[in-house]
Formats: C-alpha cells, structure tokens, sequence
C-alpha cells in the first residue's frame, strides 16, 4: 500500500471511528458563531462591565477554540487520566500493525485537514452570510476570504504543535502543556478585555489595513511551522516510548 493510500485508509477509518472529532468542532463552531454575531449588539450597549465581560469571553472563545478546531475529546482524557495514557495507548497499538510512521503523520494530518475544512465551512459560511461581515462598512468579499484564510493559518499553526505534542510525547506531557498554554491564553484574554480589546476585532481591522499581506504572513508561518514539526516528529517517532 503506497504512502498516500495508506494514510488516506487511516484517516478515513479515524473520522469513521471517532465521531467526536465532528461533534465537538460543530459544538465550537456553533459557539463561536455565537460571539462573533452578538459582537455588535454587545457593542452598543453603553455599560463598561458589561462590554469588558463580554470581550473577556469572546477573546477567550476565539483564541482558544480556534486553536483546537480539528480536535476530538475523548472522555476519558479528561476523567480517567490518571490511570490511563489515552494516546500512547492507541499509538502503541498502531505501531504493532504494518503502518510506516510516514503514513501515521500524514494521516493525523489529513484529518485534521478534512475536520477543518468543515468546521471552517460551517463557521465562515454563517458568520459571512448572517453575521453582516460582508458588506461595505465591515469587510468586501476579498477581504472576508484573505480574513478567513488569516484564521485557517492560525489553527493550523496550532494544530501542527498539537499533532506533533500528541504524536510525539507520552499524554501527561501533552495534557501539561495544554493546560499551560490555555492558562497564559486566558490570562491574555483577560487583560485584553479589561482594555476592551477584541480580538475579533483587531484581525478585521488589520485586514482592511493590510489585506492579503496579514494573511500570506498567518498562512507563512503556519507553512513553516507545520513542515518542521512534520520534520521533528518523524524523527521523534522513530525513538520515543510508546510504553505505558
């Protein structure tokens, strides 16, 4: 089996398998569809508690789930931690079978991708038609799409460190700097928010500015990042302990 259709039968067989992937990413979806819409009307209201609360949220919202649309959550990940070690677990399993580490990446990846093409679908297709993102006072068709394709680099930058923390290191690794990273997020939003900064709002501000600049720099970066995990993590993968 070439390495493609060994990665594409992986891939299909993990989405097939775990439909948790799908449920969460349309749960995200449906909650950042949700603080993106209201912005406006939260916007008007002239209470500062209200608006600071509110950009608290959003900030947090955005930054965070956006980061993690792609990903599924198995429940016990969260419950039964402790006493399991949920990903080297499965890896140990699929290294016993005639499955190239090759094949193993790029097939975490295809998910990944077909997950977001989705998620991205969902989100972008309401929050462009009903969320009034497109129109004359906001963002014109081509800086919607350049505004959508700034947020595609981001998650997949985030997603191509996720996959290579998943892939490469025992899960109490991965769990402890996923807490880490979430905690300095959140108390990024949080202090954004006091300022009445939103996130939302300064990326679409620096499309107006900067248009397909800002995104071919988000979608660069992204690149560069995301070939050298792959890099690191087929190196990693040939040493690391798949023991429990």
């Amino acid at each position: 089996m070439s390495l493609w259709n060994g990665a594409w039968y992986l891939a299909k067989r993990d989405l097939v398998k775990d439909k948790s992937v799908f449920l969460w990413g349309i749960l995200f979806s449906g909650v950042i569809i949700l603080f993106t819409l209201d912005y406006l009307i939260v916007r008007s209201l002239e209470k500062d508690h209200v608006i600071n609360l509110f950009s608290i949220i959003q900030n947090t919202i955005i930054v965070l789930l956006f980061q993690t649309l792609g990903f599924g959550y198995d429940r016990n990940y969260f419950t039964k931690y402790n006493q399991t070690d949920f990903f080297t677990r499965r890896y140990s399993y699929l290294s016993t079978m005639p499955i190239s580490i090759k094949q193993l990446i790029l097939a975490r990846y295809i998910q990944h991708t077909i997950t977001l093409v989705v998620m991205y679908a969902i989100i972008f297709g309401i929050t462009g038609i009903w969320g009034n993102l497109i129109h004359p006072g906001t963002l014109t068709v081509v800086q919607f799409i350049e505004f959508m394709l700034m947020w595609v680099g981001y998650t997949s930058l985030f997603g191509s460190i996720y996959i290579f923390l998943e892939l490469g290191f025992h899960g109490k690794i991965y769990y402890a700097i996923s807490i880490v990273v979430s905690i300095s997020m959140l108390v990024g939003c949080i202090v954004l928010g006091f300022l009445q900064v939103s996130v939302w709002q300064v990326a679409i501000d620096l499309i107006v500015s900067y248009g397909y600049l800002v995104t071919c720099a988000s979608l660069l970066l992204a690149g560069v990042v995301t070939w050298l995990m792959i890099k690191l993590l087929a190196r990693r993968m040939q040493t690391r302990d798949l023991y429990i």
